[in-house]
């Protein structure tokens, strides 16, 4: 014999069962929470988001969440970027050592071997370089027009 005896409308009946079922929500019904969106896009498929589209997406993006870069901002970044690496996360220049999308020299301390391979932490690391020493991409990408450097 049957335990429960559900209607149409998923309300099973108390004579039969422990109540009304409820399903739990979809997971579309979730808050949406981009950091996490962001990083379970780039989390185990490393190699697919190290392409150079992939990494300019992440960074408008990541610039704008957290630091409020708009349009005007990513165009000097990505400018600059293009120059420095063509956005590409395995550049390397041989006469300075920088390396990665941002161009980031070895100096005193040693660069972590994921940096060397992720997209995503070179364009985080170098989104927080270019904050902390010019403001924003527009004036990173002043300073390389004036120097040939940032």
């Amino acid at each position: 014999m049957n335990k429960y005896i559900c209607g149409v409308l998923v309300f099973c009946s108390l004579n039969y069962g422990p109540g009304p079922y409820v399903p739990a929500p979809p997971s579309w019904t979730k808050p949406f929470n981009s950091q996490e969106f962001l990083d379970n896009m780039m989390k185990n498929s490393l190699s697919r988001f190290n392409q150079p589209e992939d990494a300019k997406r992440y960074a408008k993006f990541f610039s704008a969440e957290k630091y409020g870069w708009g349009a005007s901002q990513f165009s000097c970044l990505n400018t600059l970027w293009t120059k420095e690496s063509n956005w590409r996360w395995n550049s390397v220049n041989k006469s300075s050592g920088a390396s990665g999308i941002p161009q980031r020299l070895p100096g005193d301390h040693p660069i972590p071997t994921k940096w060397r391979s992720s997209a995503k932490l070179q364009v985080q690391w170098g989104l927080n370089y270019i904050k902390k020493r010019y403001s924003t991409p527009c004036g990173a990408w002043g300073a390389f027009q004036a120097k040939g450097w940032y």
